[in-house]
């Protein structure tokens, strides 16, 4: 429900997380003071505080404009200048309907590469963390640039039919999701890999779907 708040736009979406952070904090005591807590109470004080923290700098990084939770205080100036020259080509394309993604299919078995389906959503906060940080790293571009035909599936809109016809084809629950097919054209394993993956893990999967 939270991440419906962040469709509208991502700065609201900061600000949203921010006073939200800041309330919980408060309301389970992270003002109050007691001489006689005791340890898991300790524990628990420390938890709040980081909370109200993170949330003070949400209220910051949203009042400066920034788009980023694992990071409210890089500018978005600062974040793209990050991106390597290699990831001006875009690591996914963007399909529309299921005439696109059987283009795709082609390509991928005519190049003899996986293919990877990765289904997203505008106001998924995983999917906008994948691409502040997995997409970002070197060896994801590369991998991916180089051993995949990689597509993107934005979900957020449920009045798109040619978009909910794909996901119903592969049954997609939720988002971040990951679709894989080998250089062959059959599908990689039935299940859909769900979730937020870092860097290292979401590496090791490319390397073992593209065996």
């Amino acid at each position: 429900m939270i991440e419906l708040f962040s469709s509208v736009n991502q700065v609201s979406s900061l600000l949203f997380w921010g006073i939200l952070l800041i309330t919980i904090a408060i309301y389970f005591g992270v003002m109050e003071s007691n001489k006689k807590e005791k340890a898991f109470q300790k524990v628990f004080k420390a938890i709040n505080v980081v909370l109200l923290i993170w949330g003070i700098l949400l209220l910051i990084g949203a009042a400066k404009g920034h788009q980023s939770f694992w990071l409210p205080l890089k500018s978005n100036t600062a974040m793209e200048h990050t991106t390597t020259a290699s990831q001006q080509t875009p690591l996914f394309t963007e399909i529309y309907n299921m005439g696109d993604l059987k283009k795709k299919q082609t390509e991928a078995i005519a190049l003899q590469k996986p293919l990877l389906i990765y289904f997203y959503s505008s106001y998924c906060s995983l999917c906008n963390k994948l691409n502040e940080i997995t997409y970002k790293e070197a060896k994801i571009i590369k991998s991916l640039s180089e051993n995949y035909v990689a597509v993107k599936i934005n979900v957020a809109d449920k009045s798109d039919k040619k978009m909910l016809e794909m996901k119903k084809h592969f049954n997609i629950l939720g988002t971040p999701a990951f679709v894989f097919f080998d250089a062959e054209g059959e599908k990689i394993d039935d299940n859909v890999l769900y979730g937020y993956q870092g860097v290292e893990e979401f590496y090791d999967t490319l390397d073992l779907m593209a065996e």
